[in-house]
């Protein structure tokens, strides 16, 4: 039989994401709410690690520097999402007092607000807008959480790596002169196979195709992606 192959990479042809998963989700504003006031400063160094199983009933902001978490499990341990200021994680294992299998990988050095179960609820108690954010925090990752699940089903590697290059750029990213968009965020193949549960070998070879449709770019050791089918501008 002959061999087949698959049909060149286009972004028109991606059905349009309801939302961009793997983004780095913060809100800028949670810094100047009220939940600022409450809880305890923790500061961490670069690769120190907050394991969720250790603080029961405990979320964190994030005040400054960045963190990566991961799911993990006795065999595997996933790469998930990243955490820059404004955002806020373990939120849904505080209020539920549910544990849950994530750790914390401070990428720079950090400063933290650590917030008990009962300390956020005063918070969105005391403040409507504390409560919208917390929430609207919640139902993003059980959104992208779902988009990454569907994307694996409906979409081969070329589009998901695009999607997410996408959502990275629109919330880390800036315009450059020539109509493409810088991601500030350094990425690696690592990640993003990780966060695909893809191999390296397969992620280099669907960013040469992407490469190639002049759709993705790397510069100075960062991505650069064009919005060609106008999807940032469509979604959420």
């Amino acid at each position: 039989m002959p061999a087949t192959t698959k049909p060149a990479f286009t972004a028109k042809a991606i059905e349009r994401p309801h939302y961009f998963p793997y983004r780095i989700y913060a809100d800028q504003q949670m810094l100047n709410a009220p939940v600022l006031t409450h809880g305890r400063a923790c500061t961490l160094g670069h690769g120190d690690i907050i394991r969720a199983s250790e603080y029961p009933g405990d979320c964190f902001l994030v005040v400054s520097g960045a963190l990566s978490s991961f799911i993990c499990t006795t065999e595997t341990r996933t790469l998930s999402a990243y955490y820059l200021p404004g955002s806020i994680f373990l939120e849904l294992s505080a209020l539920a007092h549910m544990p849950a299998a994530l750790e914390y990988v401070a990428l720079s050095p950090c400063e933290l607000r650590r917030i008990s179960g009962a300390e956020l609820k005063s918070a969105m108690m005391e403040d409507a807008a504390v409560f919208d954010r917390v929430i609207r925090s919640i139902c993003y990752k059980m959104y992208a959480t779902r988009e990454q699940q569907r994307g694996a089903k409906v979409l081969d590697v070329r589009e998901r790596i695009y999607i997410m290059l996408l959502g990275f750029a629109k919330d880390r990213g800036h315009a450059t002169e020539d109509g493409w968009i810088a991601i500030d965020w350094k990425l690696t193949q690592q990640d993003m196979g990780t966060m695909l549960s893809v191999n390296r070998v397969t992620v280099n070879t669907a960013l040469q195709e992407l490469y190639q449709a002049q759709v993705v770019r790397k510069s100075s050791g960062r991505y650069h992606v064009r919005d060609t089918a106008g999807l940032l501008n469509t979604t959420t």
